[in-house]
């Protein structure tokens, strides 16, 4: 956008007009006055008259236009920096709780991902305390929400008044917040952790209709690098959380495995911490000539009940560590990449919120894992009501050379929208469509306009769930270009041949 002119440049110009000006009207002058004593014509004396005129009129209209542009200038300078100025603010507003006044989760996300590279860097250790106001749901009962608001504001401020001066504070959601503490070692963390929990508990808040006591119970972990998204990070904490809530609250505790938990609790800690998952790899082949082109990398869960990822899955996501699991089974298969049996490219599934999670600047991080081929499904249906969510994500990583693929195509979550918005290079169909292909030709009918649309957007097809020979000439005769299932065999477990 135009600024003012600077340094007196409109001056300077003005000034530079009316020299000019006065010049051309001095020689104007001598002209008059060389005619009178040289007797020559009226008519000079009358057109150098005209000339003065003309100079002094332009002088005017000149000076009375940049007068006016100085002017508009300066507005369009003033409007600029007014504009500027609200860009800045809305940015900062997009970053913060607009009740609190800490970071929300988007700020937080941010911040976490420069401490977490300035640790790698410095070799430094960042702790994280999940802080959780005990009994809020009482004071929202017994006061009103607008009450809530005021203790929740007034937490807030004191959490920020006890914190280090290098710590972040933010607000995750509810009565519930999340305290960085930078650069420190385990006794330090508690120290923040005990000064922050006395700084709630010893003054009462005064309320209009009297005075109440608010305490907080507070569950501390260290983050390690692989820690990379907030759902990590409260999954991690959480179990600190609960002992300090069943020590009576109002208590600060470290996360750790506790050994009087039950057995279901253990199956949780180990699917949480990774140490209960494994992976396997599945080839997929190109239907035409049954050539093995890639293979999908699967996560496998602890030999039993919860080793199916349908089961593991469903057991986290009644815990709240849904995604906390699958971003560890996602960075286990990409882990697993460069232990595939030959040069085929790699396709890994993963849930669209677990996605939306990682910050768009945090995907290189964990995709940047190999140079092989990387195909990244998405599974589930929860973005498909709004794939634009997505878009920024998706972005990100076609640049970094990942190609996407939409899973579970055909099992009735799947939109044009997200297909055409998207622009996946795959569409995986699910696997009970291939099995409802052998009842009937209608459901044939439907695949084969599926594949009409995948051409459209310039999109290959791989069929699911293929195990017998009336299974791939089916697809095949659909026009589906790869499959994968048990028909070229089990998954297999890396190291297995």
């Amino acid at each position: 956008m135009p600024t003012a002119l600077k340094d007196g440049e409109g001056s300077k110009q003005k000034q530079k007009l009316k020299n000019t000006i006065l010049i051309t009207a001095a020689m104007a002058l001598l002209l008059i006055v060389a005619s009178l004593f040289l007797g020559n014509k009226f008519e000079l004396i009358i057109m150098a008259l005209i000339v003065i005129g003309l100079l002094f009129y332009l002088y005017r209209s000149q000076n009375k236009f940049l007068k006016q542009h100085e002017e508009q200038q300066l507005k369009l300078h003033s409007m600029a920096s007014a504009v500027e100025e609200r860009n800045r603010e809305l940015k900062r507003l997009i970053m913060i709780d607009p009740l609190t006044e800490v970071m929300n989760r988007r700020g937080f996300e941010r911040v976490l991902q420069a401490e977490t590279n300035r640790a790698k860097r410095n070799n430094t250790q960042n702790f994280a305390l999940l802080i959780d106001c005990d009994d809020f749901k009482g004071v929202n009962e017994k006061y009103g929400h607008s009450v809530g608001d005021i203790v929740l504001q007034e937490l807030s401020s004191r959490l920020q008044k006890a914190v280090r001066p290098s710590d972040h504070v933010a607000r995750i959601g509810g009565d519930e917040f999340m305290i960085l503490v930078t650069d420190a070692d385990q006794s330090t963390t508690l120290q923040v952790a005990e000064r922050v929990r006395l700084a709630v508990a010893e003054t009462p808040i005064n309320l209009a209709d009297g005075v109440t006591k608010i305490t907080t119970s507070t569950g501390v972990t260290a983050l390690s690098d692989n820690l990379m998204s907030i759902e990590e990070i409260l999954a991690a904490a959480n179990s600190g959380l609960k002992i300090s809530k069943r020590s009576g609250k109002n208590s600060v505790s470290f996360s750790k495995p506790d050994g009087q938990v039950n057995e279901m609790a253990e199956v949780l800690e180990k699917l949480r911490s990774g140490a209960g998952l494994r992976a396997v790899y599945q080839p997929i082949a190109q239907l035409s000539n049954q050539h093995v082109i890639a293979y999908e990398i699967q996560p496998r869960g602890l030999v039993g009940v919860f080793e199916q990822p349908e089961a593991f899955y469903k057991l986290a996501r009644e815990h709240n560590l849904r995604t906390a699991v699958d971003l560890r089974c996602l960075k286990l298969c990409l882990s697993m990449m460069n232990k595939l049996p030959d040069a085929g490219d790699c396709h890994v599934k993963v849930f669209s919120s677990t996605l939306l999670d990682i910050p768009v600047d945090g995907l290189e991080e964990i995709f940047k894992v190999t140079d092989r081929k990387l195909c990244l499904a998405i599974s589930d249906q929860e973005f498909l009501a709004d794939p634009l969510c997505l878009k920024s994500h998706i972005d990100k990583l076609k640049e970094l050379g990942v190609s996407i693929a939409i899973d579970q195509v055909g099992s009735g979550f799947s939109s044009l929208e997200s297909l055409f918005l998207l622009q996946p290079q795959y569409l995986r169909l699910d696997k009970n469509l291939t099995k409802k292909c052998e009842s009937g030709e209608q459901h044939q009918l439907f695949l084969k306009n599926l594949v009409k649309l995948a051409a459209q957007i310039s999109a290959k097809t791989i069929a699911e769930g293929i195990e017998s020979p009336d299974h791939l000439r089916i697809m095949a005769g659909c026009g589906i270009d790869y499959g994968q299932g048990l028909f070229w065999g089990m998954p297999v477990a890396f190291g297995d041949k």
